[in-house]
C-alpha cells in the first residue's frame, strides 16, 4: 500500500548508495543535492511528473534526496 508498492515512488540507486543509506543527516543530503544525478532529476523529472517531495527536502524531517514520487504528467 506504499507509494513504492503502487509504482508511484522510486529510490534512485546512485543517490541512495552515495548516501550509504543515511536518512537523517542534513549535511549529507545537502551534498547529494549538489550531484549531477540529483540536479538532472530535479530539473528534468517534473517534465515527466516526478518530484523529490517537499517533505523529503532539507530540514523537513525526512532528508531523502534519492526518493522521487510520481504526481502525474503536467498538462
Amino acid at each position: 500500500h506504499s507509494n513504492h508498492g503502487l509504482g508511484l515512488a522510486v529510490d534512485i540507486r546512485e543517490l541512495y548508495f552515495n548516501s550509504h543509506g543515511t536518512q537523517r543527516d542534513i549535511q549529507q543530503a545537502a551534498k547529494m543535492r549538489e550531484t549531477k544525478h540529483y540536479k538532472w532529476l530535479d530539473r528534468v523529472g517534473p517534465e515527466f511528473g516526478w518530484h523529490n517531495p517537499a517533505k523529503m527536502r532539507d530540514g523537513k524531517g525526512l532528508e531523502e534526496p534519492w526518493h522521487f514520487e510520481f504526481y502525474g504528467v503536467p498538462k
